[in-house]
């Protein structure tokens, strides 16, 4: 028995030895997909190539006269990366107006003066409500209501302009008019047997069926059926309508439910572990010997993944078979539509010919769709790998073509926004990743304790953090002797660089020591100005004073110069530099608590005049920091929070075209981090902005923090958005 035992103890430790060994594989292996990610070089190419062809227009592309729903859908974000929100709206308000009176949604819409109408063309739709454009609409397919839903769902997300969801438009409201947008598909294109709602018989998302010349309008002999495609896009549809809308969430959800159902229910093969093409209402267009059920349907798949009706294992299956799909036809990439393709004469329209067009061209379209939901469910090495073809004929073409041949040749537009669109979004999604698996994750200071940061960016291009240091075992903030001074180059690794000051170096200061708090750093004519609170006397309530310590280096050298006279004892300076020059002086906490600010002189040791309340500042605890983005000004600061679920101070910001006020309070920026304290400072570095704040994550105590930072957006309105506090990159 004994030896029995020993033997399964070793087999657990042996097995505990290989998984740790796994693991560490693991690790690397992710370490080295992040810097392969990084270091791409076709990645910024691609999406500087992105911008370029959106900032020229919202038509599909050249050769394209019309702004397509179902396009605009899948670039609307990329657009808004360089047109204004008037502009994005603008165009989804055209699609309102142009809304027909049973609710259903235009396909695209082109210029009054251009639209005439033929007997082999389109039939142009005009209304009162739109004076400057006509529509038109290919009444084959069934995603244009479903596109504008989730198209508004993207700008509203992207921008945060919620007021638009209660525009007026004609006599009713947007929000109102998307969902009587789905109310028509409820209405006009659903099958009560299978409570899926129908198309006409198309290849898969296309929109050319298998009838007439043209094939985008239903006639006599059109086949309906049901699709996956149609019904997935419905999914996303409704959960985007009742996240935008939660009032409406007891009646649309049930139907997204019950959608998601019957999509599996019906449209998904269990045995083959694929979605069936088509289910056809009465009967199919084709042979009876025809086993339509051999092809399998890239486009609707990847769309279907994104409405979360597959599992992670149904997923790993589908890519399976789309790689498979690609080695056999021997096409460029998994954004091959569907394969095998239709048999030749299946459709009447002669671009529809095996491998043509949407019978099995290859599409980035559709194949950037896939890739992103690989990277949303965690299939990030695949991700990066199915992306790799589609980015390299980016390159190689200099453009983002409509489509491609089986041998990889592009076909139609070369700048076909809808690709540069979920390119760019997959390639950003991908990137992140890499940032967040390199980045060693919050806290990023570990063999210290240290809180209250500033961060600054100096003109030798690296980011240098400015933070006080709290000691070991704490005894309230008492202890805090010194500052030390950190940089990067890459927001990964972080240099400390020892010491920078120290209370033993301050002749003016407190003779017991400590108390050296929260300070600021700034740069002016070849001097680092070193400003740090410190009390100077024993009874360091009423005694603080604002040192400044210089050097002509930014990581050692300081001198203490003395302290700024004739100020309130408060603590937590913060110095604003200008556009022109001048420099700005703001404190505020301690005993005598509310934010101050003033000009300093330009020895930037002295105000000039008298100091300032700041005005329009609400619930202020302590730490103000100033900063200016597009002319306008911003001070973000600590509150008084410390009730609650979430104990602890919050960050909360105001906004201001002065820097001295008056200031217009706007909300909290960052929720309490799990101590008492909080404070921070904001920057912007390698095009992106960051918070800097602290927590207690390293140490479980609130006097002994450790300094994080996390990214942080604006709203097209110039409004911050709550930053995201991140963990460890495992969290």
């Amino acid at each position: 028995m004994k030896a029995q035992i020993n033997y399964i103890q070793q087999s657990f430790l042996l097995l505990f030895l290989f998984s740790g060994i796994l693991f560490a594989q693991d690790s690397d292996s992710k370490l080295q997909l992040a810097g392969d990610i990084r270091q791409n070089t076709d990645f910024a190419f691609v999406k500087n190539k992105a911008l370029e062809v959106v900032n020229t227009g919202f038509n599909a592309g050249d050769g394209y006269g019309e702004v397509w729903i179902r396009d605009y859908n899948t670039f609307i974000e990329l657009s808004a990366e360089v047109f204004p929100r008037e502009t994005l709206k603008e165009n989804l308000r055209v699609f309102f107006r142009l809304q027909r009176e049973d609710g259903n949604i235009i396909d695209g819409f082109i210029p009054r003066e251009k639209a005439s109408s033929s007997k082999v063309g389109y039939s142009y739709i005009f209304t009162d409500l739109e004076s400057d454009y006509a529509g038109h609409k290919n009444t084959v397919e069934t995603d244009q209501e479903t596109s504008l839903v989730q198209a508004v769902y993207k700008y509203v997300n992207k921008t945060g302009d919620q007021d638009f969801l209660s525009e007026n438009i004609g006599d009713k409201t947007v929000a109102e008019r998307l969902e009587w947008s789905m109310e028509f598909l409820l209405n006009e294109r659903w099958s009560e047997e299978y409570g899926l709602i129908w198309g006409a018989t198309t290849a898969d998302w296309g929109d050319v069926q298998h009838c007439h010349p043209w094939g985008v309008f239903i006639t006599d002999e059109t086949h309906y059926c049901i699709d996956i495609y149609d019904n997935a896009m419905m999914v996303i549809a409704l959960n985007n309508l009742t996240e935008l809308l939660p009032s409406l969430k007891e009646k649309w959800l049930p139907i997204s439910e019950k959608l998601a159902i019957n999509i599996m229910k019906h449209l998904w093969d269990a045995e083959n572990q694929k979605f069936i093409p088509h289910v056809y209402l009465e009967a199919s267009p084709y042979p009876a010997d025809f086993n339509e059920n051999e092809i399998f349907y890239h486009g609707g798949t990847a769309v279907a993944i994104e409405a979360g009706l597959l599992s992670e294992e149904q997923i790993r299956i589908s890519l399976a078979k789309m790689i498979a799909n690609v080695e056999a036809s021997g096409a460029g990439s998994i954004g091959l539509s569907l394969y095998p393709p239709y048999p030749e004469g299946s459709f009447e329209n002669r671009s529809m010919y095996p491998y043509g067009y949407q019978n099995g061209g290859d599409w980035t379209w559709f194949g950037g769709r896939m890739i992103q939901q690989l990277a949303n469910y965690g299939f990030v090495e695949e991700a990066y790998e199915q992306l790799l073809p589609m980015t390299e004929r980016v390159v190689k073409n200099n453009g983002f073509y409509e489509w491609y041949t089986k041998d990889n040749k592009p076909e139609g537009s070369g700048t076909f926004r809808g690709s540069a669109g979920v390119l760019y979004r997959a390639i950003l999604m991908l990137e992140e990743w890499a940032e967040n698996r390199q980045r060693p994750g919050n806290p990023i200071i570990t063999h210290m304790y240290t809180a209250d940061p500033t961060a600054r960016v100096w003109e030798d291009g690296r980011l240098y953090l400015y933070p006080s240091t709290d000691v070991a075992p704490a005894r309230g903030c008492d202890l805090m002797d010194g500052y030390h001074v950190f940089s990067t180059d890459d927001m990964v690794s972080w240099t400390d660089h020892g010491e920078i000051l120290h209370s033993r170096d301050v002749e003016w200061g407190r003779p017991e020591g400590g108390f050296m708090w929260a300070p600021d750093c700034v740069y002016r004519d070849g001097t680092y100005y070193y400003y740090f609170p410190h009390p100077g006397g024993s009874e360091w309530h009423e005694s603080w004073k604002i040192g400044v310590a210089t050097s002509d280096k930014p990581t050692s050298g300081f001198k203490d110069q003395g302290f700024i006279p004739g100020l309130d004892p408060r603590i937590d300076p913060n110095v604003f530099i200008d556009d022109d020059g001048q420099a700005y002086f703001y404190f505020g906490g301690g005993h005598y608590g509310r934010p101050q600010g003033g000009k300093l002189k330009d020895n930037m040791m002295e105000i000039e005049g008298k100091m300032k309340k700041m005005r329009g500042i609400r619930r202020f605890h302590e730490g103000p920091f100033v900063f200016k983005r597009e002319g306008i000004y911003y001070m973000i600061y600590p509150d008084f929070h410390t009730k609650g679920e979430v104990y602890g101070n919050r960050m909360r910001y105001a906004m201001s075209k002065k820097p001295l006020g008056r200031w217009k309070h706007k909300g909290v920026i960052l929720d309490p981090t799990g101590i008492l304290t909080s404070h921070g400072s904001v920057v912007q570095y390698k095009d992106q902005w960051y918070l800097f704040y602290h927590n207690g994550a390293l140490s479980g105590q609130g006097n002994l923090r450790s300094v994080c930072f996390d990214k942080l957006f604006f709203n097209e309105d110039g409004t911050i958005q709550k930053v995201v506090q991140t963990g460890t990159q495992e969290d």
